[in-house]
């Protein structure tokens, strides 16, 4: 029944809980508790969480190929990331996976060089990079330098841009 139930958004996801107990997964538990909430609702809505359990729940996502459930967590998390500072935990988190250039990394630098552009409130100081080790992950900077060249100004990020299939809500 279970592997039924989990085969109906990914086969691979119903085939290793099968054969592996829920906390060897590669996931934590408020991130397991969000895809859990996702899967018998198939709505994230009046979920509070942080960025970093959203990160690793959008990472487990990718890592099952769940596309509808990464954009259920993508739009909770844009939200967190227009309202509040960026979580480095959160970027370091972006960064686990094994894919570079990822829709959840793009939109966490996408954030980082707007508050870098605009908002001095949110701008990471020089000793966050530092304290966060952000040097020992994968194209965090070139990704940084990116993105600020090639910002054109805006104080948003559009939801659709990070989003595997089209929405009609674009917040």
């Amino acid at each position: 029944m279970q592997k039924t139930f989990l085969a109906v958004v990914s086969t691979e996801l119903a085939e290793d809980c099968c054969c592996q107990q829920p906390s060897e997964l590669d996931i934590g538990q408020e991130a397991l508790h969000i895809f859990l909430a996702w899967l018998i609702s198939r709505d994230l809505s009046g979920v509070t969480i942080s960025q970093e359990p959203l990160a690793q729940a959008w990472n487990f996502g990718a890592q099952y190929d769940i596309p509808e459930f990464q954009d259920a967590v993508m739009h909770q998390l844009m939200p967190c990331l227009r309202e509040d500072h960026v979580d480095p935990d959160a970027v370091i988190e972006a960064y686990a996976a094994d894919e570079r250039d990822t829709k959840l990394q793009r939109a966490f630098i996408a954030q980082i060089a707007i508050d870098m552009r605009r908002r001095d409130e949110y701008r990471w100081e020089r000793s966050t990079f530092i304290d966060h080790d952000m040097e020992e992950l994968q194209g965090f900077y070139l990704d940084v330098i990116e993105a600020l060249r090639e910002s054109d100004g805006n104080t948003r990020l559009n939801i659709t841009d990070y989003l595997y299939r089209d929405q009609d809500d674009t917040e």
